[in-house]
């Protein structure tokens, strides 16, 4: 999958796997279902969920496999955009939504770049890895007049121009595990990621945005090595964040015992409690996130709460609208429809459980 789900690269035996799947898996680009331990089933979970987040996710996923000999083509022609990008001049603010898995960080990504003139990796170019600049270039001279919805099934925002994490470029320079993040990049991988960007703004001037939980976990890489970039902090209640990744594992892997999310391990199921698993799984996350944001200075970064962007999301549009463009903002959409949303954080485990990860999280809170 493109974004609902990140995970270790299996190793070369496919463990975990059936043999059924690890076939699949092999016809398929590997990195889009190294994540899973099972893929199949998620597909079919996915599909049976009723989401229409998660049934489109499925269709660009078939519509992948068809477009990978035009991927490849547009490809070659990306190449030489990306030889012919010289230009060294200061360029427009990169802004990297970042926070734990299941914070609200997808939530806010939708809104700001639907109201917001942000350019930003969308569905239809993870659909064409190869050639993202080039495809996203083509669809900018469509209209596109659709709402904003701000539905999601694990990162996956519906429709084909809608904000999408990217991984299918940030693979190139952070890898394919989805879980974990290199703490520096080798200088090729740094001047690698440094020319796509004076490509891109080459092809699109407007401030660049993107939301990608893993990168939470290398932002001192990326703001040393880009330029003019701003982290938006995205913080949730560590308990309904523990407790949405217990229903993310069961949705995702088939089980909460099997790891999904920024520092968890997919291998193999985990031996003792998932509520444990899980609530140390959110320590680590916040520990990380703390230590990423001490390295930054205040001009760096931004913090929006969960439950206070639901309550006034528009309050978030325009602070940050203002900060990138100042009394030159010019929305994309009207902010005057804008309501507040309904936020979820609701204990939704049976007492025992909620009173035992309450506990385990309340232990290092």
């Amino acid at each position: 999958m493109v974004s609902a789900v990140g995970g270790r690269r299996s190793d070369a035996r496919g463990r975990g796997q059936d043999a059924s799947t690890s076939t699949l898996a092999r016809l398929v680009r590997p990195s889009r279902f190294s994540n899973f331990q099972d893929p199949v089933g998620l597909l079919r979970r996915a599909f049976a969920s009723g989401s229409r987040a998660a049934r489109l996710m499925i269709v660009r996923e078939i519509a992948a496999l068809a477009l990978i000999p035009l991927d490849l083509g547009l490809g070659l022609y990306e190449e030489r955009i990306l030889e012919r990008a010289t230009d060294r001049s200061p360029q427009p603010p990169i802004v990297l939504i970042v926070g734990p898995p299941r914070s609200g960080t997808t939530l806010a990504y939708q809104l700001l770049a639907h109201y917001l003139p942000f350019s930003y990796l969308d569905n239809a170019s993870s659909m064409f890895p190869h050639a993202p600049i080039t495809v996203t270039q083509a669809l900018s001279r469509l209209p596109n007049r659709a709402p904003v919805d701000t539905s999601s099934y694990y990162g996956n925002a519906a429709g084909l121009r809608a904000p999408n994490d990217g991984f299918h470029v940030w693979n190139r320079w952070l890898g394919e595990d989805r879980y974990h993040a290199p703490s520096t990049l080798a200088p090729e991988t740094s001047d690698s990621m440094r020319q796509f960007f004076r490509a891109w703004f080459g092809a699109f001037p407007q401030p660049f945005l993107n939301k990608n939980n893993r990168n939470s976990l290398c932002l001192g890489a990326l703001t040393s090595e880009l330029d003019n970039v701003t982290a938006l902090f995205v913080k949730r209640d560590p308990f309904f964040v523990a407790q949405s990744l217990l229903k993310a594992r069961e949705d995702v892997q088939g089980s909460r015992s099997i790891g999904w999310g920024a520092l968890a391990d997919h291998s193999a199921p985990v031996q003792g409690s998932a509520l444990d698993d899980v609530a140390e799984q959110t320590h680590r996350v916040f520990t990380q996130m703390a230590v990423a944001k001490a390295a930054l200075s205040p001009e760096q970064y931004m913090e929006i709460d969960y439950e206070a962007l639901c309550a006034d999301p528009r309050g978030l549009i325009t602070t940050l609208g203002t900060r990138i463009w100042g009394d030159s903002l010019s929305p994309r959409a009207s902010l005057d429809s804008i309501v507040p949303l309904r936020h979820r954080d609701t204990v939704r485990l049976p007492e025992h459980e909620a009173l035992h990860l309450a506990d385990r999280i309340n232990q290092w809170r």
